[in-house]
């Protein structure tokens, strides 16, 4: 990109624009503070008294130079010798979303590379909760590629599916182009509805039922989704691990049905400790998502489930269509679902990796705060900015908008990786 003598303004709410700055250039860690101010002014003053390096005229919107502009983007801890202005260019912000605006999913490489450029030891992609040790792929027949889907594959896949996650037949059982394609379908079986997300989580269960015409409150506890219609929860929450007792889930899943609403429970990381499951439950009022390609590493394969009681569940395969599943990922799901050697190691060898990284982790002076065997939660001051640092040495991890302190890291792909990981920190530190 090329910087020259121009001016940039920011883009976004100015608190949120200002609390990104404010974790490169302020001795304090006055993000958090300075995202939650209420006007303009509040979060230019609160700026102007602790942070020196920063001179700011409220009568307009925020910008900075190109020297502003350049040290930011290196991720330098100090400014040092340049001295950074701010400056008001009138009313007529023009936005630079590619600069400043944080990414709303893992594994977005392409906006990584036009954001830090390309690193030359290529990317590190810790921003999803991916496994990194997948599935090995089987040998596929040629008709797999070849062939539509048939009848016959789709109910075969079914039944692994109702054995491996413990619901009684593969009448329960609704297949998918991966859970998000029943994310998306499910708002349109329901007309429109009071919606509680128990959050924060998965923002696109939010965005799917705000888009389908719904009634939408994001809530922080199960007993503030009891008046809804229709209540989601992630277990193990994604992105902080927190686990919900499967007893307050049958209990908030009876009232539902009692009430003609519905409880939708995704356990997307649920393969890593089955205990959790809801899917052996599975019942009028109650609504279960899975997802394969976390686990078995095959995010690409797109394959999900939905388990449901049979009247919903033929509802909803109704909605998504003929052959919502593609060949090759009917057949591997087959035989990946059904390895239950494969299933056990994996789970453990997930949880020895998790353990690496926490020491990785914390030997950097991060709070590993939460998360699940897939990928860790941390709690770092200047986490932005630590995003930043990472970016720039090729290592991509996930931060978050709404919450200035956290970044979500997932596992190295091996001992090579977590040294490559553990020197970027040490960098930092």
């Amino acid at each position: 990109m090329n910087f020259r003598s121009r001016v940039y303004k920011l883009p976004w709410h100015f608190s949120y624009s200002a609390a990104y700055f404010c974790q490169f250039c302020c001795p304090y860690d006055l993000s958090a503070d300075v995202a939650a101010a209420p006007t303009f002014a509040a979060a230019g003053r609160l700026l102007m008294a602790c942070c020196p390096h920063f001179s700011i005229d409220l009568s307009g919107p925020l910008c900075f130079d190109r020297r502003g502009l350049l040290w930011l983007l290196r991720g330098t801890r100090r400014p040092g010798r340049i001295e950074e202005r701010f400056y008001v260019m009138g009313s007529q912000a023009s936005p630079l979303p590619d600069l400043f605006a944080l990414p709303t999913h893992g594994g977005d490489l392409l906006g990584a590379e036009a954001r830090f450029g390309r690193p030359p030891a290529g990317w590190l992609d810790l921003s999803t909760g991916i496994s990194p040790f997948a599935y090995p792929l089987p040998t596929l027949a040629p008709e797999c590629w070849q062939r539509l889907p048939d009848r016959d594959r789709e109910d075969r896949v079914r039944r692994v599916a109702a054995a491996a996650y413990g619901v009684s037949g593969p009448d329960q059982v609704v297949m998918a182009a991966g859970s998000q394609a029943i994310i998306q379908a499910l708002p349109r079986l329901r007309a429109p509805s009071r919606v509680a997300v128990v959050g924060p989580t998965y923002a696109e269960h939010a965005a799917c039922w705000t888009q389908g015409g719904h009634q939408l409150s994001l809530v922080e506890t199960l007993e503030r989704a009891g008046d809804a219609e229709v209540a989601i929860v992630v277990n193990p929450n994604n992105p902080d691990g927190r686990r919900h007792d499967r007893r307050r889930l049958q209990a908030l899943a009876n009232d539902m049905a009692g009430r003609g609403g519905l409880l939708i429970v995704d356990e997307a990381f649920g393969d890593l400790d089955p205990t959790l499951s809801m899917a052996p439950e599975v019942r009028p009022g109650l609504l279960v998502l899975r997802s394969f390609g976390k686990f078995f590493g095959l995010a690409g394969l797109r394959l999900g489930f939905a388990l449901a009681e049979p009247s919903l569940a033929r509802a909803l395969q109704s909605a998504l269509g003929p052959w919502p599943v593609n060949g090759p990922a009917l057949a591997v799901g087959e035989i990946a679902l059904a390895d239950h050697a494969w299933i056990a190691s994996a789970r453990g060898r997930l949880h020895r990796e998790a353990g690496l990284l926490d020491g990785i982790l914390t030997a950097a002076g991060l709070q590993v705060t939460g998360g699940t065997d897939l990928f860790r939660l941390v709690n770092a001051p200047r986490a932005w900015a630590l995003y930043e640092h990472l970016g720039h040495n090729g290592i991509l991890v996930r931060p978050f908008a709404a919450a200035p302190r956290w970044l979500r890291v997932g596992l190295p792909p091996g001992e090579q990786a977590r040294a490559r990981l553990q020197q970027a920190l040490a960098a930092w530190v």
